[in-house]
């Protein structure tokens, strides 16, 4: 995990300091993990404007993604150990059992075979490694939730995200698709207006 949120700041680093560009992160499922560890205040644009400086993070998408206060890993909303339905083998790697269901539901079923049999396993490691940096309380923050998401189901979402917000006082903003776990696959052009709503982008 922290070698996924290095490539998270090294990237901003470039696209930030380097090239002084305004940058909006989107961290989708296990993304909010990584860009909540990866993503430093130093990228902030507020932090930078207020230092004469171009550029800067001006809000973090998350989208059905795993929010998680420091100290807690990409398995404490869902119980705290790594569920059943994503087995780890003999060489603690693991990958999501009927990713069919729990990913693709609402694309037809040619397309849910098509994406299951692009995913690759990932180290166990990285469902278990706790954060131990919490972007969301140095950027603007929103968080689309997804209402049919057989992954991470919509009322983790909620819980989710009323932790962090009571927790650190931070207030997101919110929107809501009906929507399986992977929402830029089975509706891409609402995903994208959502978004755009969240960076204030008038419609096309």
């Amino acid at each position: 995990m922290m070698d996924d949120a290095k490539c998270i700041t090294d990237e901003l680093a470039r696209l930030v300091e380097t090239e002084g560009k305004d940058v909006a992160v989107v961290a989708h499922s296990y993304g909010g993990i990584v860009a909540t560890e990866g993503v430093q205040g130093r990228s902030s644009k507020a932090t930078r404007a207020q230092a004469g400086q171009k550029g800067g993070v001006f809000r973090i998408i998350y989208i059905a993604a795993f929010l998680v206060p420091v100290g807690s890993s990409l398995c404490d909303p869902l119980g705290g150990t790594i569920p059943p339905f994503i087995p780890v083998d003999e060489q603690e790697m693991c990958i999501m059992s009927s990713p069919q269901k729990m990913f693709y539901h609402d694309l037809p079923p040619a397309e849910q075979e098509q994406w299951a049999g692009e995913m690759l396993k990932s180290p166990a490691s990285t469902q278990v490694a706790p954060i131990t940096y919490a972007a969301y309380k140095f950027h603007p923050v929103s968080y689309l939730y997804c209402t049919i998401d057989q992954a991470l189901p919509y009322a983790v979402q909620k819980r989710m995200v009323g932790t962090i917000s009571e927790r650190y006082r931070i207030s997101f903003c919110t929107d809501v698709l009906q929507a399986s776990h992977s929402p830029f696959l089975s509706m891409p052009d609402k995903v994208l207006a959502a978004v755009e709503r969240q960076l204030g982008i008038m419609p096309r």
